[in-house]
């Protein structure tokens, strides 16, 4: 792999890096932008990092370019594999390093990859920082040393402390609809420990996606959902994309719940601990 000199300025948004496969992205851009973050991870003297992604095609090439590109920047990593967002930030904690990647482009089609990266606990770059990064890249010039990987499961603690924060007052029947993603490995693991009854649909992960876009706030996928609640007779039903953060919400009837609804729910549960 080798550094390239420039990269599409486009794929810097606002709150991630998002781009076309093979017009943006490609194995040598990955490892280019894993230097440039282990140059900015090293302005702010961290020396660690974990790095998570999603199923899609490109995902395992483009991990093993960027840990190569962190590790030749002098920064060490800890692969976790196939992962969600949720479990990259909570890498953070768990191993107490403030570095964290996810390759994801979230909900987008097939033929996009993407970065979520990190910049504390609980804390992703934004704007300001993702066009340093940028300028990073532009001007060429990047830290250097020799960062070692390794690989860690952290599922079951991301899980452990998950289930520990509530529990069901019964048995609830969910669908949970994969939409052929990682969401599907861990999202009917983590319902089943709690308690559920889970019937999983289109949760082999396929990073082809075979369904279609995989975000589950399109009308086909809330309508499927729908349609196998009601066969199931089952409680509710939640749909999700590739990196787990977003979700659709249908209940028994199938009628879909509206985010502003989940919104207001879980501002009431903010309110009862910080009023």
């Amino acid at each position: 792999m080798k550094i390239v000199k420039t990269i599409n300025s486009e794929i810097f948004r606002s709150y991630d890096l998002r781009g076309v496969v093979d017009i943006d992205l490609n194995a040598d851009v990955m490892y280019t932008l894993g230097r440039a973050y282990a140059t900015f991870l090293s302005e702010r003297r961290i020396k660690e990092s974990t790095i998570g992604r999603d199923n899609r095609l490109t995902g395992e090439e483009y991990s093993k370019a960027f840990i190569q590109g962190m590790n030749d920047g002098g920064i060490n990593t800890i692969d976790i594999g196939l992962s969600l967002s949720q479990i990259v930030y909570f890498s953070s904690y768990y191993f107490q390093i403030k570095g964290s990647v996810m390759i994801s482009a979230s909900h987008n089609p097939k033929n996009f990859n993407g970065l979520k990266l990190g910049v504390g606990y609980s804390d992703t770059m934004i704007t300001e920082e993702i066009q340093h990064l940028r300028q990073i890249v532009e001007i060429g010039q990047y830290s250097e040393g020799k960062g070692t990987n390794r690989s860690e499961d952290i599922f079951s603690a991301y899980k452990t402390d998950i289930l520990k924060r509530f529990s069901l007052k019964k048995k609830w029947k969910i669908v949970v609809e994969g939409c052929n993603t990682g969401s599907g490995v861990f999202y009917p693991t983590i319902f089943r420990d709690a308690g559920c009854e889970v019937i999983e649909q289109n949760c082999i992960p396929d990073g082809s996606f075979p369904l279609g876009v995989p975000d589950p706030t399109e009308i086909k996928v809330l309508e499927r959902l729908a349609k196998r609640i009601k066969q199931e007779k089952a409680d509710i039903g939640f749909a999700y994309d590739t990196d787990g953060d977003r979700m659709s919400v249908v209940d028994e009837n199938g009628s879909i719940i509206w985010m502003d609804s989940i919104v207001a729910l879980f501002a009431q549960d903010v309110l009862d601990l910080l009023p």
